[in-house]
């Protein structure tokens, strides 16, 4: 740029040489109808200010030209002794982290644990938290959702044990072998001294359609923890 920084009447012949060794493609692109960088660059070398070759862009092509600011931004740029006006080398993580081998990692991670967090996934593989977010909902199609709480958790034979014992006794009443006032009904209630979690902790991920997950709000204590918990035994004669 500071061969540009000539006197006036050297500047002409300057830019003269420097346009005669531009390529085909670039001299395309300096003239080419909407705005080019590479016009503001010539504008620039011949020392015009940032607004008047806004001024003169917009005689021009009015709207669709660039605003003042970007004017003013490349105006900036090429007396910084910038020429170049392709895009500089970002920071940041590429986009090829969002990779065939990506997605199958973070499903089998999601498959071991529903539960995980983005957090622990993001520490786990290595990848951005963005990343890991737009494979989860992007390609995995998954979503967060609370699990469902449950008072117990029944197995089949449980199950099929209260209906047969309802289906006996409702069998003797009809035969007439009990009496509606003979019958002694209870209810018991285990209180247990216990933190129930967040619900966020109980989120899981699941794919769009399928219910949420169930969790049971009370269960068993292990043996040294069970002197945390109560029982309230109620007994009606009817």
């Amino acid at each position: 740029m500071d061969k540009y920084r000539q006197s006036p009447p050297t500047i002409a012949n300057t830019l003269v040489g420097w346009i005669v060794n531009l390529s085909m493609q670039t001299i395309l692109q300096m003239f080419h109808p909407i705005y080019s960088p590479h016009q503001q660059y010539m504008r620039t070398a011949l020392n015009v200010q940032a607004r008047v070759i806004y001024e003169e862009l917009y005689s021009v092509f009015a709207d669709e030209g660039p605003p003042l600011r970007t004017v003013e931004r490349w105006a900036k740029w090429f007396r910084e002794g910038h020429e170049e006006v392709d895009d500089e080398a970002r920071p940041g993580r590429p986009v090829t982290e969002t990779t065939t081998e990506n997605i199958e990692q973070i499903r089998h991670l999601i498959d071991d644990d529903p539960y995980s967090t983005i957090e622990e996934l993001q520490e786990q593989t290595g990848l951005g938290y963005s990343t890991t977010q737009r494979i989860i909902s992007d390609h995995l199609q998954l979503r967060k959702i609370t699990a469902r709480y449950i008072p117990k958790h029944l197995t089949d034979f449980q199950r099929a044990e209260r209906v047969r014992i309802c289906e006996e006794n409702l069998e003797k009443f009809e035969k007439r072998i009990w009496r509606l006032c003979d019958v002694v009904t209870g209810d018991e209630s285990w209180f247990y001294h216990k933190q129930i979690g967040r619900k966020s902790t109980n989120a899981a991920w699941v794919a769009k359609g399928h219910p949420p997950p169930t969790v049971v709000r009370l269960s068993k204590f292990e043996e040294e923890q069970r002197k945390n918990q109560k029982q309230r035994c109620t007994w009606i004669k009817i």
